[in-house]
């Protein structure tokens, strides 16, 4: 993995070598994509810079969050105000521009102080940009339709405009999680969500109509840096695959079981470091059946026969150091009375790798230009200090279903970030939550960015189909 990030760090700094050559070949007057073009560096480059030096070994973070915002927002928003300025004045006298951005830069500033904010949790800064970019994105446009009939190429510059005006109306509340709010969810109970937004306060009902399973997919290797998780009780295990026992599984009325077979006789039997007590034995057409007790020191390991359970199917089953990997929860949920998918997904492969395996499903339902946001996860059992979600569990219980014992040990362990004895993970197996948990938040003007985007690659097309036919 690391040496495809060099590879692809390498292939986008010669991409944008060779596009930074491209736009010193533009010839004409129209150089309104020269600032947006040096924001795009600046942001490359801030992650860009960090990633080629971790490459190269040394301890750089690259930024993110509220320190991301603090280097991008001084860069990039002059740079957006710049373009429109360099848009609008293709139209208009540049003194008339210059007059109506500076209107509307006080007009930013007096909606500010008067306590008028997009979003109450950015700062009062931020939301001067906000209403600076929404106020005088109106004049490049309007240069641009005046354009427009001659040239359809000038889409572009409506979309750069109207997605510069989405991402600032939408952003804060896309990068704000206390926009959301957090909600249970029963299988067909609806509930009725407040949620803040920048029109008031609004509602929105949600409810999961139903949900079904899909999987297990592909087996994964659990990795041998795992095997400082192996607990006492696996260890103990591992020794009775040795012993001249064989040891089966049989299913009797729905229940599956396991059974030990051998040449014992009845009585106490010392098999090295592990003793054998068999209460009596059966001839049967498979061998001889033993009713018997398996243990080391002062603990029975192994009944015969014995409920087919994480302990048993470990000597039943014998060593496969493999698990499943994939299994999702694919839920229809009811949003204002449209019905949407989302899919949650949980990989072993994520928790083996100690990332966590658990995707959330993620769905959006348009109303108008807003986008209603949810996020949905399987609701969790929570055992001591830990929260184990459902869908890690329910892999869990198909490991051992498939007879994969150590797989559904391996997971567990690796999800407590400790060793887990026999009896605790079977203790686990025991749990199902039912229910979901939902994160639900309206994210308003976010359609903008999509229409300006279509409208950014529809201009482009039609300049990329002029070139090639002249």
């Amino acid at each position: 993995m690391a040496a495809a990030g060099k590879w692809l760090l390498i292939t986008s700094v010669i991409a944008l070598i060779y596009g930074l050559i491209k736009a010193s070949w533009e010839r004409g007057s129209a150089f309104s994509y020269l600032p947006p073009l040096v924001a795009g560096a600046y942001i490359y480059w801030i992650i860009a810079g960090p990633m080629a030096a971790q490459s190269l070994g040394l301890p750089v973070a690259i930024p993110s969050g509220d320190s991301a915002v603090a280097l991008i927002h001084p860069l990039l928003i002059p740079a957006v105000l710049a373009a429109f300025f360099g848009m609008a004045k293709r139209a208009f006298p540049p003194r008339a521009v210059a007059l109506y951005m500076g209107a509307s830069a006080v007009a930013s500033l007096a909606l500010v102080s008067m306590g008028v904010l997009w979003s109450p949790l950015s700062s009062l800064w931020t939301n001067v940009a906000i209403y600076l970019i929404v106020l005088t994105a109106p004049l490049p446009i309007a240069a641009s339709l005046l354009k427009i009939r001659k040239d359809l190429a000038e889409l572009s510059h409506i979309g750069f405009a109207v997605l510069a005006v989405g991402a600032a109306l939408s952003g804060p509340y896309a990068y704000h999680m206390q926009y959301g709010v957090v909600v249970p969810l029963g299988v067909g109970q609806p509930a009725l969500v407040p949620l803040p937004s920048p029109y008031g306060p609004e509602a929105v009902s949600i409810k999961v109509v139903e949900w079904r399973a899909a999987g297990p997919w592909e087996l994964v290797s659990i990795p041998p840096y795992l095997s400082r998780l192996v607990s006492p009780d696996l260890a103990g295990l591992m020794g009775v695959w040795g012993l001249d026992l064989r040891f089966d599984s049989v299913v009797l009325n729905g229940t599956k079981y396991v059974v030990a077979f051998g040449n014992y006789t009845p009585g106490f039997h010392r098999l090295g470091s592990y003793w054998l007590y068999v209460n009596s034995t059966v001839d049967t057409p498979r061998g001889k059946l033993l009713v018997a007790a398996l243990g080391i020191g002062d603990r029975a390991l192994v009944f015969s026969p014995q409920k087919f359970d994480v302990i048993s199917a470990v000597v039943a089953c014998k060593p496969n150091a493999t698990s499943l990997n994939l299994i999702e929860e694919r839920v229809i949920l009811g949003i204002d009375g449209a019905a949407v998918e989302a899919t949650i997904r949980y990989e072993a492969s994520g928790e083996f790798k100690l990332i966590r395996g658990l995707i959330h499903g993620i769905a959006t339902v348009p109303r108008g230009l807003d986008d209603v946001y949810i996020a949905v996860t399987p609701e969790v059992a929570v055992v001591g200090n830990v929260s184990y979600t459902r869908i890690a569990l329910e892999l869990a219980r198909r490991n051992l279903n498939a007879c994969l014992p150590l797989g559904a040990w391996m997971l567990l362990s690796a999800y407590s970030g400790r060793p887990l004895s026999g009896g605790e993970v079977n203790a686990l197996l025991k749990n199902s939550p039912q229910g979901y948990v939902a994160y639900v938040k309206i994210i308003p003007m976010v359609q903008l960015v999509w229409i300006g985007a279509a409208l950014l690659v529809a201009g482009g097309l039609v300049k990329a189909v002029r070139r090639h036919v002249a």
